[in-house]
């Protein structure tokens, strides 16, 4: 709170704010050093994890929830019960009104990366919130996306949404990492860069990127990491001899580049309808297995056992259980996994509009 209060900052957006006492000592110790303006955005059953803190006023807020994000029986991911999505402050700043934007995508938790389909369509939803919200010439976008450079969800981010990637616009050699062994809180993580600021300006006049590093690693004079992800700051002037930034042009090259890539994210997103029903069809038969080990129970233990005193336990063990577990199968069957290719179904109907 401090750091970001210190002055060199003048709009910040933070994610992984789960807790409500730590989101009001960060902002009010950035409020003491002069950032008078924020707003949280709860949502779901833990909060959005999303804030945003600001030097200028906050003129309007809005909020969309990721159509998919993660599966309730994983309950330590976290993910389905934090209500993750894109938040949006309307901003009045020295430029004028900007729409920023910030977000924080589902991990990858493992090598298998059973919720690549989910941030395929959360890039999706992003680029398609920020295209029906902004209002404004200039529109900032940044978050931790938990995904590198080369890959589908950033290009849908920076081609679909037609976006400027502010450190790589600036620093094309440099790799820019923002995950990294270095870091205090992930001694054991590989290094890499998922976390970015995205800017694109419809404005009349130039609009330069000035300056675009990674930042606060350490607390001075310490070798503490101030998170677990170092930051991302970038700063933007108009109407400097700077170059501006270039935007994506409207050409046949474009085009084809693009339905490509459209082509591509329909084909991930139909492997995670397919994935997904074919869980369901899981789940639907663990729920069916629960009910049939009842009567499979008792017969065992009279054909087996001879109604022994071990098989009489193991009999109504299986009857006080069974039926929780077939619930709870069934359930996921029914809604859980349902609402999750609905989900990636209303994704994949976005994604056919923008082919015509």
């Amino acid at each position: 709170g401090r750091e970001i209060g210190s002055g060199k900052y003048d709009v910040i957006g933070l994610q992984e704010i789960w807790s409500r006492d730590d989101w009001m000592l960060v902002s009010g110790l950035a409020r003491d050093g002069g950032l008078k303006f924020s707003t949280y955005y709860p949502s779901g059953a833990i909060g959005s994890g999303l804030g945003i803190i600001s030097r200028y006023p906050i003129l309007d807020t809005d909020f969309k929830r990721f159509t998919v994000c993660g599966k309730p029986q994983n309950v330590f991911h976290g993910d389905y019960y934090g209500g993750k999505g894109i938040a949006l402050a309307r901003i009045n700043t020295d430029f004028g009104d900007i729409d920023f934007y910030t977000t924080h995508f589902i991990a990858k938790y493992s090598l298998k990366d059973e919720y690549f389909a989910h941030r395929i369509a959360q890039a999706v939803d992003l680029v398609k919130f920020v295209s029906s919200t902004q209002k404004n010439g200039i529109s900032v976008v940044l978050g931790d996306i938990n995904s590198e450079p080369d890959s589908l969800e950033y290009q849908i981010i920076k081609n679909l949404g037609d976006f400027t990637d502010c450190f790589n616009y600036l620093h094309p050699d440099d790799p820019g990492y923002t995950t990294s062994d270095l870091n205090s809180y992930t001694p054991k993580s590989r290094k890499r860069r998922i976390d970015y600021i995205f800017v694109k300006s419809n404005s009349s006049e130039k609009l330069s990127i000035m300056q675009s590093e990674v930042t606060m690693k350490f607390m001075d004079n310490s070798d503490n990491s101030f998170s677990d992800h170092f930051g991302i700051f970038a700063s933007f002037e108009k109407g400097t001899s700077q170059p501006e930034i270039v935007q994506p042009k409207s050409s046949p090259d474009n085009f084809a580049f693009q339905s490509e890539l459209i082509s591509k994210t329909l084909n991930q997103i139909d492997e995670g309808i397919k994935d997904a029903k074919w869980r369901q069809g899981l789940h639907t038969n663990k729920a069916i297995a629960g009910l049939l080990s009842i009567p499979l129970s008792r017969r065992i233990n009279q054909d087996v056992l001879d109604n022994s005193r071990l098989g009489q336990i193991i009999v109504n063990t299986i009857e006080s259980f069974a039926p929780i577990y077939s619930f709870s199968e069934l359930l996921l069957a029914l809604s859980a996994t349902n609402e999750e290719i609905n989900g990636l179904e209303l994704v994949r109907n976005y994604l056919t509009t923008w082919t015509h």
